[in-house]
This record gives structure tokens, sequence and C-alpha cells, in this order.
């Protein structure tokens, strides 16, 4: 389930605006911001239950300190 969903975020979020296109007016709305903050979290969340699932420690709590995997 947790790997599905993965692969789902990451292929949906090919449709989001990307940055220099319409992003920086999406980006000016506060509605936005909230839904990729939370979207964010969830997708961080769902990336360290696979990680475990598979015997990986995972210590993904704060995305702003996420650099690489």
């Amino acid at each position: 389930f947790a790997l599905g969903s993965v692969v789902a975020v990451t292929k949906a979020s090919g449709g989001l605006p990307q940055f220099g296109d319409e992003y920086d007016f999406y980006r000016s709305f506060p509605g936005f911001q909230a839904f990729c903050e939370t979207q964010g979290d969830r997708l961080l969340q769902c990336m360290s239950r696979v990680m475990q699932y598979h015997g990986c420690r995972s210590n993904i709590k704060d995305r702003s300190k996420v650099t690489e995997l």
C-alpha cells in the first residue's frame, strides 16, 4: 500500500506547477502553501514507512532537513 502511494504521488507531482512556470503565482495563495505542506508531510511519512518496512532506519521528521536519502 505505502509503495503504491509513493509511486502514485510521484506520478501526480509531474502535473504540479514547476518553478518558473505558474508556481510563484500559485505559491502566493495561502491555501496552496498549506496544501503543499500537508502533502509534503504525508509523503515523508509514507516514505518513512516504506523505508522502515524494508529494514532501513528512517528518521525523516522535518522536511526542511531532508537533503538526501
